[in-house]
C-alpha cells in the first residue's frame, strides 16, 4: 500500500516544542504505598454505607472501585522525547431501592486523580436519593418543561455530541457549526482543558506530542475553535490543539477532547414554577451528532421550586443539541 498511497507531509512535533510545566498528576501514596488488600476492601466499605444509608436499599447490583496506574513515553525522529506517569481512580454504585412492591435502580459514578479527592459520602448521598425518590415513578402525559440537567447528565450529553466540536467534522464537511458563529446563549462558555489540575484526561502532551492546552471552543456564546490533531490542523490550516489521541499504541491518533465541560455560571439558579430534574438517560449513544437530534428514555422528578412534585420514569425526553444550546435559561455555579 506504501507504493501506491500519496505521500502527506504533516510536522512532528520535535524537541523545540515546549510547554509550561504542569506538576504529574500521579497519586504515589495510594498507588505505591496503601496494599492491594486494603484497596479490595474499599467498596466492601461503600456497600455497607449505602445499605446504611436508608433502609429501602434493599440491594447493590454493582460496587465497584478501579485503580488505573499509567506511564507513557513518546519518542519520534524529531527529537521529541517526552514520557508522564498518571492515576485515575473511580467508584461507581448501582443501588436497588424497594418498597410496597415497587423497586428502582440507579447508576452513579465518580473519578478523580487522586483517591483523598474522592467524594464517596457524595455520590452515595445522591445514589441513595435518587433511588428512593423514584419509588412512586410513573408516566405523565406529554407536555413542554424546562429541563434542569445536574453536571453528570450534561457532560453524558458533551460526550454524546463532542464530534460537532471535532477537526474531524470540520474536514468531512459535517459540521453545523462554523467560527463566528452563534452556538448558544451569551452566557454559555464550553471549554477544552488538557491541563486543568485534577482532571481525569490532564496531560502534558497529547498521543501525538504535541503540548496540550486550554481551548475555547464557545466563547461567550459564539464557535470559537474546533479540537485539531495534526492531521486535522494542517487540513484546515490550523495548528494542533493538543487533542489527538489514541484508544491504544497500535491505533493511530483521532481527535477526542481531554477535559471538556461547560464553565460555571456567576449566579444562582432561579428555579421555575415547574420544571423536569434529570436523573438517569437511556440511548444517548443513538443521538445524531451532525444533525443534533437526540430522543432518550429518562427518569427523573417534576419539580416545583426545589421540591419533588412527582417522580417521573418511562418517558422520552427529545430534542435537538444545537437548538439546546441557544435555550439555556440558567448555567447554575
Amino acid at each position: 500500500m506504501s507504493e501506491i498511497a500519496t505521500p502527506e507531509k504533516f510536522p512532528l512535533p520535535g524537541k523545540s516544542e515546549k510547554t509550561e510545566e504542569i506538576p504529574e498528576e500521579y497519586d504515589g501514596f495510594t498507588a505505591e504505598m496503601i496494599k492491594t488488600e486494603e484497596k479490595i476492601n474499599i467498596p466492601v466499605e461503600i456497600e455497607h454505607s449505602v445499605r446504611k444509608r436508608d433502609n429501602r436499599i434493599k440491594n447493590i447490583r454493582e460496587c465497584s472501585f478501579s485503580e488505573t496506574v499509567f506511564h507513557y513515553r513518546i519518542i519520534n525522529s524529531e527529537g521529541l522525547d517526552v514520557s508522564e506517569k498518571g492515576t485515575i481512580y473511580t467508584v461507581s454504585i448501582s443501588p436497588v431501592a424497594e418498597e410496597n412492591g415497587n423497586s428502582q435502580i440507579v447508576w452513579g459514578f465518580t473519578q478523580s486523580r487522586y483517591l483523598k479527592e474522592i467524594d464517596l459520602d457524595g455520590i452515595i448521598e445522591e445514589t441513595v436519593k435518587n433511588a428512593t425518590g423514584l419509588l412512586k415513578a410513573k408516566p405523565i402525559n406529554t407536555t413542554e418543561l424546562p429541563v434542569l440537567f445536574p453536571p453528570y447528565a450534561f457532560s453524558q450529553i458533551l460526550q454524546a455530541f463532542y464530534p460537532a466540536f471535532s477537526g474531524e467534522f470540520l474536514i468531512k464537511k459535517k459540521n453545523i457549526l462554523n467560527i463566528g458563529d452563534i452556538a448558544g446563549v451569551q452566557h454559555l462558555n464550553i471549554t477544552d482543558d488538557g491541563r486543568i489540575f485534577n482532571g481525569v484526561m490532564t496531560r502534558k502532551y497529547d498521543d501525538e506530542g504535541t503540548p496540550t492546552q486550554k481551548t475555547k471552543i464557545i466563547k461567550n456564546g459564539i464557535m470559537e475553535n474546533f479540537l485539531h490533531s495534526i492531521y486535522t490542523a494542517v487540513s484546515v490550516g490550523k495548528k494542533s490543539t493538543g487533542n489527538g489521541f489514541r484508544s491504544s499504541y497500535r491505533d493511530i491518533a483521532s481527535v477526542k477532547p481531554s477535559n471538556l465541560f461547560v464553565e460555571t455560571g456567576n449566579r444562582d439558579i432561579n428555579y421555575p414554577d415547574r420544571y423536569f430534574y434529570v436523573v438517569e438517560m437511556l440511548g444517548l449513544h443513538t443521538a445524531n451528532p451532525v444533525t443534533g437530534d437526540f430522543s432518550v428514555g429518562v427518569s427523573g422528578f417534576v419539580m416545583k421550586g426545589d421540591e419533588i412534585f412527582q417522580p417521573v420514569m418511562g418517558v422520552t425526553l427529545s430534542g435537538n443539541f444545537f437548538e439546546m444550546l441557544k435555550s439555556i435559561i440558567h448555567i447554575g455555579r
